[in-house]
């Protein structure tokens, strides 16, 4: 597509225009694809997820790279992206803002990177997400038969923080990092009668940050019910539990790219 003009340095964004959106993508601008795709699954972890002779996608947890053939790239070998509804009305927004434009390379040679009236380069990308699908992190309750003594638990061994504490409800409210969890008491749970064990999936983005934390709350004398292992559906992982008998899968995907062909058990 053809880039609109850029306008005068320093010229104010307008709001309103789009939305911008982190997608956690990288386009990385190599002389050959299959080379570096090789460097990143063999020493990064990475897993191929599509491939064409030009391009080729790399995951490795919530990291996707776009490892594109571009032998002499004329901007950034390595460039971010943002998510938005109309790619059109972002770069005219990006243009009012005092951003020009380059080109993007050989695999996309009508189109443009961005540039920032920093220098920075970067790209905007046409995905649309309806707001019914941008939920946010779910927060599991943890039935658990004493609130106090759970939370205490769950701050010395677990590493977590206890954010508040309502004993006269019996329930708690923890976080560490993005993972939230509510404990919740007898008194809490009365009206619904749920009751432990609950299992709770936690997906965290390597290899070593699982093994990393398996040897946290080993150190911190946590219940462990099993070591880190790479089982055969494709997930690197541990089980933990507290002292209710609630466990914790701890675990990192890296087989998702296979997941669905013939013969892969299901975890």
């Amino acid at each position: 597509m053809n880039a609109p003009a850029p306008a005068p340095s320093g010229a104010p964004c307008i709001p309103g225009a789009g939305e911008f959106h982190a997608n956690n993508e990288l386009a990385l601008h190599v002389a050959d694809p299959a080379r570096a795709a090789e460097f990143y699954v063999q020493c990064c972890g990475g897993v191929v997820a599509d491939r064409t002779p030009d391009r080729i996608e790399v995951v490795s947890g919530s990291l996707r790279l776009f490892l594109l053939r571009d032998a002499a790239p004329t901007h950034d070998r390595v460039v971010p992206s943002f998510d938005v509804p109309d790619r059109a009305a972002a770069l005219e927004r990006l243009r009012n803002a005092g951003c020009t434009f380059v080109p993007i390379g050989p695999h996309a040679p009508n189109d443009v990177y961005v540039r920032d009236p920093s220098g920075v380069i970067f790209d905007v990308v046409a995905r649309t997400v309806a707001v019914a699908e941008r939920l946010p992190c779910a927060v599991p309750e943890i039935p658990v038969s004493d609130v106090v003594v759970a939370s205490e638990y769950y701050r010395v061994k677990l590493g977590f923080s206890v954010d508040w504490l309502a004993a006269d409800i019996a329930l708690a409210g923890i976080s560490r990092g993005q993972c939230r969890l509510f404990l919740a008491g007898p008194t809490f749970r009365e009206a619904s009668g749920n009751a432990s064990p609950a299992s709770t999936w936690l997906n965290l983005d390597s290899i070593a940050e699982v093994d990393d934390l398996h040897s946290a709350w080993r150190s911190n004398d946590a219940i462990l019910l099993s070591d880190p292992e790479a089982k055969p559906w494709g997930l690197h992982e541990f089980t933990a539990a507290d002292p209710d008998g609630n466990r914790f899968r701890v675990f990192h995907d890296f087989a998702t790219p296979t997941r669905g062909r013939a013969g892969t058990p299901a975890p």
